[in-house]
């Protein structure tokens, strides 16, 4: 082989090792980029260009259309936005911050009152002295009851319940003569109006 034929392929060969060995840096910054290896997603991201890049690949940092949109739209105090977050991105640039928000959680008692009827069972006797028809005994009987069906209520003026107002049902009529008059008394129901207090809690996340 003739001195210039050597040297001709000499620098060929020069040139694709060159080349094989720039190809081999592109590769290694390609892949060193896509692991993020000595940190090189964060700053290259910052770079116009490469961020938009980075969005559509989540990486660097950079929040993906999806990702960003779940996050701002999110609302606020609202934990279980944080949980279906971080199940779905779970290295996504907001992670760290879900996290630390559903760690800091508080339970809140939710206080609504809500109105009920309770009706205790009520039994009202007849009165040893008569009146003076069975008109005025039952009116009686009623008079009594009201009375009896306020202490039948009276189980309700506790922290669960606020007792509102009490009336009275009368079912079955127990009314008899004696002497010249009449007696009477029932069976039947103290109707407690009151409002309830249902113990719920959720947890809010600041």
């Amino acid at each position: 082989m003739s001195a210039h034929s050597k040297a001709v392929s000499g620098a060929s060969v020069k040139h694709r090792l060159a080349a094989w060995v720039s190809g081999l840096g592109v590769a290694a910054t390609v892949l060193g980029f896509a692991t993020n290896l000595v940190g090189l997603q964060k700053p290259l991201c910052k770079i116009p260009g490469v961020h938009a890049v980075c969005a559509s690949w989540g990486l660097g940092g950079v929040p993906t259309k999806a990702e960003a949109t779940l996050w701002t739209q999110r609302v606020a105090g609202d934990c279980e936005v944080l949980r279906t977050y971080l199940a779905k991105f779970p290295k996504g640039a907001y992670a760290e911050e879900a996290g630390r928000r559903l760690q800091a959680a508080e339970t809140v008692e939710d206080v609504l009152w809500t109105p009920e009827v309770q009706r205790p069972l009520l039994t009202v006797r007849s009165t040893l002295e008569p009146l003076a028809n069975e008109q005025a005994a039952r009116a009686d009987a009623l008079t009594r009851g009201e009375t009896e069906a306020a202490r039948a209520c009276e189980g309700f003026k506790t922290s669960e319940f606020r007792l509102l107002s009490v009336t009275v049902e009368a079912q079955s009529w127990r009314c008899f003569r004696r002497g010249s008059g009449s007696v009477c008394g029932f069976d039947g129901q103290a109707i407690c109006h009151v409002e309830a207090r249902p113990s719920t809690q959720h947890q809010v996340c600041r």
